[in-house]
């Protein structure tokens, strides 16, 4: 008899073997949340290449985002855009969702936001304690290398984001505009001991500091005023960055932020993570979720640096 996902599923992080035993059940879908700075890789062409977690489906987030007019990267979708891929991959808004990625991929926690920000429960999204390769070693169900997936991978372009959809996704929710960051650093809200705006950057200190080049060209270097630097690897188990540290030290390295634990969501106070381009700044926000921390006062920065450094008039610092 097997066991309910409901009673295995019941925080963020779940084992390699809670997802074994829970995998095939209705209410439980995987989805490969693989994603590569590294552009000599290619998440959706891996997940077409295989091998993949049985019946997994694959959240391209380069795919299923919005366009701006300054052409920012992956954006978060709109609701119906999201709602309309939700559906398509047979994904319901009472569905456990499971996402992975394979040894050291440490942008899975952008895909695990991206359902967290559109909509998707909190007690139902969920990241794999492991990789794929760890998945396989443990005899995890997979599709072999060189077979097609069981199931559909979507493109945003034959979507009807127009369409009545089953899924209802939300938001994008707690996502901060430039202009609101613009305001509060004017105001000083970003300055002082216990600033009522923190900024957290999830970018390398040499980035932060402005000591090191940006990846992207045209790019000031410096960082907002007041904002503090963790960078993403500070988050993360070094002998395979797709795994977080311990919760012990994951509270020691956020409370050094100056994130007091537990989070008081009644106090007003707003946390901000960024980055470059929206995508390590979501590690952050995936760590507080493993802590089980309030997140209501807690925002991405979706446009992050390669927003902000881009403007002429966006006040920098550099160390």
């Amino acid at each position: 008899m097997s066991t309910s996902a409901s009673s295995i599923l019941t925080k963020t992080q779940v084992s390699i073997a809670d997802a074994i035993s829970v995998h095939g059940q209705s209410n439980v879908k995987f989805i490969d949340g693989t994603w590569w700075l590294d552009k000599t890789k290619n998440g959706r062409q891996e997940f077409l290449t295989g091998p993949r977690i049985s019946e997994a489906r694959h959240l391209d987030m380069d795919d299923i985002s919005s366009t701006t007019p300054d052409n920012l990267p992956h954006m978060m979708p709109e609701a119906s855009l999201q709602s309309a891929a939700m559906d398509a991959m047979g994904v319901k808004d009472t569905d456990h969702v499971i996402l992975y990625g394979p040894d050291n991929c440490f942008f899975v926690t952008r895909a695990y936001i991206q359902m967290r920000t559109m909509g998707h429960p909190k007690e139902l999204c969920h990241l794999l304690d492991g990789s794929l390769e760890e998945w396989i070693t443990a005899n995890g169900p997979i599709e072999a290398k060189g077979t097609p997936p069981s199931q559909l991978l979507i493109e945003a372009s034959s979507l009807d984001a127009g369409a009545s959809a089953t899924y209802q996704a939300k938001g994008p929710l707690n996502i901060v505009e430039m202009d609101e960051l613009k305001t509060w650093i004017a105001e000083g809200k970003t300055s002082g001991e216990k600033p009522e705006v923190l900024i957290v950057d999830a970018r390398s200190k040499g980035r932060f500091a402005g000591s090191a080049p940006e990846p992207r060209p045209g790019l000031r270097g410096g960082h907002m005023p007041g904002a503090v630097n963790v960078p993403i690897t500070e988050f993360l188990d070094s002998s395979n960055k797709i795994k977080f540290k311990p919760k012990e030290e994951l509270e020691k390295i956020i409370e050094a932020a100056g994130i007091s634990l537990p989070i008081d969501g009644s106090d007003g106070r707003k946390i901000i993570s960024s980055c470059g381009s929206g995508v390590t700044a979501c590690a952050m926000l995936t760590a507080l979720d493993i802590l089980d921390q309030d997140t209501s006062n807690v925002y991405l920065y979706d446009a992050a640096w390669t927003q902000w450094g881009a403007q002429p008039d966006t006040p920098v610092e550099k160390d």
